[in-house]
């Protein structure tokens, strides 16, 4: 069966959804796979944490995977900046992904 261009809808939206998320995940997941014989995406956090409370005030969330580093999301509270703390933040995790190759 031919497909064409027309089978399909290009759809722009802010309106968030899991099985569309899904989808791209698991599908680029097989593809990565499929090309590199493997998958070792692993999450890589960094946290700050308020040092007297423990409470995480900010960081970063992404993944390594296929030798690749991804930052998703980084935080640091507007009191917080020019000190430093986002340099060392990004120290940690830019040493974490090349420990993981």
């Amino acid at each position: 069966m031919q497909m064409s261009q027309t089978d399909y809808r290009v759809i722009v939206t802010d309106e968030e959804s899991a099985a569309a998320e899904r989808t791209i995940k698991i599908g680029l997941a097989d593809y990565n796979r499929e090309q590199a014989g493997y998958i070792d995406t692993r999450p890589l956090l960094v946290h700050l944490t308020d040092a007297a409370s423990g409470e995480i005030v900010g960081g970063l969330a992404g993944r390594t995977s296929l030798g690749l580093f991804f930052i998703d999301l980084f935080f640091l509270p507007a009191a917080l900046r020019g000190h430093r703390l986002g340099t060392e933040i990004m120290e940690a995790a830019e040493a974490e992904a090349k420990r993981r190759g």
